[in-house]
């Protein structure tokens, strides 16, 4: 087990308590008040010291895209008050599932970004002033699809960023009309997410506006994800699932036996790191 408050982990059967994370009191008083209002929300038993929080966890439609659990809505530094709460995410996600999928894809920068994340990341967080958070988000919101800012141009002369990402959307989009269960799934998500900004809006996938493409590949690329995290979990004690990584509040798998498993059952050379 890792961090003291793992050694708690039989009060789960004990109290019948599942899918539930464990907090310390110690841990609790160093959190947000934002961080402190969300898990006390979901609170379900106090013990000795011990603050025991439901995750309640929902998934996207046949489970087949990203997980929502409590924690989603909980900050990184907030979680990371959380001492015995580890686990490993993946590197550079969205560009090793689609470098995957289009191999000829002529992406120098992504390409780039999977073999040095963090060189990138400082060279970047340099050039606009930025802290290294708000690179890692700036990045993580455009090739989610975010639209034009007042640093895209100067990103764009620099890195090509936003013409590698939108390559990816119009080759993605392509598929658009395909009958495989992941096309199937990121048409019904991308449909729903057009309509809650629009409830009459109409979408012709064949035709995809620059906007709606950039939704569908999101959705296209977090069914992969999704299918990584399936094969990683059941190789965690207690995992809990998060964005693109899976963590424990027990000792961890080898991180070598974990890539081979997603390897074994996606297909995808997906390199992890440590969180």
């Amino acid at each position: 087990m890792t961090g003291g408050i793992a050694s708690s982990t039989d009060c789960f059967n004990k109290h019948n308590l599942k899918e539930t994370i464990l907090v310390t009191v110690d841990e609790f008083s160093k959190m947000s008040l934002h961080g402190q209002i969300i898990l006390m929300k979901n609170t379900v038993w106090l013990g000795n010291e011990v603050i025991y929080v439901a995750l309640n966890t929902k998934n996207e439609i046949g489970k087949l895209g990203r997980q929502y659990s409590t924690m989603v809505y909980v900050s990184k530094v907030d979680r990371d008050c959380i001492s015995s709460l580890k686990g490993y995410d993946m590197e550079a996600a969205m560009q090793t599932i689609f470098l995957h999928l289009l191999p000829d894809s002529n992406v120098p920068f992504f390409r780039r970004y999977i073999k040095e994340k963090r060189k990138v990341r400082k060279e970047i967080s340099e050039l606009m002033g930025w802290s290294k958070e708000k690179t890692k988000e700036v990045l993580q919101a455009i090739v989610m699809g975010e639209g034009k800012k007042s640093y895209t141009e100067e990103l764009e002369e620099e890195f090509g960023i936003y013409t590698e990402r939108d390559m990816f959307a119009e080759k993605i989009s392509a598929k658009a009309s395909d009958n495989t269960q992941v096309a199937k799934y990121a048409r019904k998500r991308t449909k729903e997410k057009v309509k809650e900004k629009n409830a009459s809006a109409k979408i012709d996938f064949k035709k995809m506006t620059a906007s709606q493409s950039r939704t569908f590949m999101f959705f296209y690329w977090s069914y992969y994800e999704r299918k990584i995290q399936d094969a990683m979990s059941p190789m965690f004690i207690n995992p809990l699932p998060l964005h693109d990584a899976v963590y424990s509040q027990c000792s961890l798998p080898s991180m070598e036996e974990v890539e081979k498993k997603i390897k074994e059952c996606t297909d995808i050379d997906m390199k992890l790191g440590e969180d």
